[in-house]
């Protein structure tokens, strides 16, 4: 299995914390558009969507299933 892009991990974390692509981008002095294709490409690379985007607001997904119902960051870590 290839690694992961450390830059991607980084922004989808940031952007799951903050809740924002904006915040995020701020802290890793890039663009908004450029977190915004990183976590596009990360999603791709796993298969399967990480957050929920709205117009003003970013959300984690919860893995459904899970007996403890907590959020599966994608083989990386789980958090509570």
């Amino acid at each position: 299995m290839k690694a992961l892009d450390v830059e991607a991990v980084q922004a989808f974390v940031l952007a799951a914390d903050l809740n924002s692509f904006t915040r995020a981008a701020e802290a890793l002095d890039t663009t908004q558009s450029a977190v915004s294709l990183k976590l596009k490409r990360l999603e791709e690379r796993l298969g399967r969507r990480l957050l929920e985007r709205t117009p003003r607001r970013v959300r984690l997904l919860v893995e459904r299933g899970s007996s403890q119902n907590r959020a599966t960051w994608a083989g990386i870590g789980t958090r509570a």
